[in-house]
């Protein structure tokens, strides 16, 4: 049960990852290596299918053993919690919550600049992805799915689509995923206007995510998006951006410092 890896739009990640090197303190400069950690919101068109073993053949590095079964485990990019609308369930999918602390760990050690960027650039894009409500939940509903909505790809705004009986042709997850693109990076730099904001563990971010589902799900499928539901996810996705962006900035800080 592993939703699409791009939870963000590849512009909202853009926007997000932009904000968080507005305001880390690392001076990239500093690290002279051929990946550049600014593309951290751009990372290779991955599927569910595709795993870190087969990833890792592109970049010519590979990712750590101490990782395990994890390489070549699909899900790797979300932990999926199951939602209802009486309360939350046991997580159902994904191993993200396993994959960062393993590669934030490798990705502070590392002494070769090259292994230390590649790591710290799919920590960021993991932390960034985790922010996104739709990339750690899925909404439970007998009279709604068959079993759940996928994530929000099943959970219909508008008619179903013909040639993918099971995903829609405007679906709640790709109205959420979309929901930063107008949005400039400068407004999500709000870190110093948090100072009680620190570095959170991806647990911790996931769960704070999976929190934001009663509001993700305050409406019901093919009924459209009304402008106070449009309001309050605007505002909403804005505040989990600008937390995906401090949190990147931190990661950041405590890879390279």
């Amino acid at each position: 049960m592993s939703p699409n890896a791009f939870s963000w739009s590849l512009t909202s990640r853009s926007n997000i990852m932009n904000a968080a090197l507005q305001q880390t303190n690392v001076n990239f400069d500093d690290y002279t290596s051929e990946f550049n950690i600014a593309n951290s919101y751009n990372l290779p068109s991955i599927t569910k299918k595709q795993t870190l073993s087969s990833i890792s053949k592109e970049y010519k590095i590979e990712f750590p053993d101490s990782l395990g079964k994890f390489k070549t485990t699909t899900g790797w990019d979300n932990a999926t919690i199951a939602y209802y609308r009486q309360g939350y369930g046991k997580k159902v999918g994904g191993v993200m919550d396993k994959v960062v602390p393993e590669l934030l760990y490798q990705a502070k050690n590392a002494q070769d600049v090259n292994v230390k960027t590649f790591y710290a650039m799919f920590v960021s894009y993991l932390v960034i992805q985790a922010h996104q409500p739709l990339n750690t939940v899925t909404f439970f509903d007998s009279s709604l799915f068959k079993n759940s909505d996928l994530s929000g790809w099943a959970f219909c705004l508008k008619n179903k689509s013909k040639n993918y009986p099971r995903r829609c042709d405007y679906s709640l997850h790709g109205f959420w995923s979309r929901l930063l693109e107008d949005t400039k990076p400068i407004d999500l730099v709000a870190r110093s206007n948090h100072p009680e904001w620190v570095m959170k563990s991806i647990k911790d971010i996931i769960e704070d995510s999976a929190n934001q589902a009663p509001y993700v799900y305050a409406l019901r499928p093919g009924t459209g998006i009304s402008n106070v539901y449009y309001n309050n996810s605007k505002n909403l996705s804005l505040k989990q951006g600008q937390k995906a962006a401090a949190q990147v900035a931190f990661y950041l800080e405590y890879i390279f410092n």
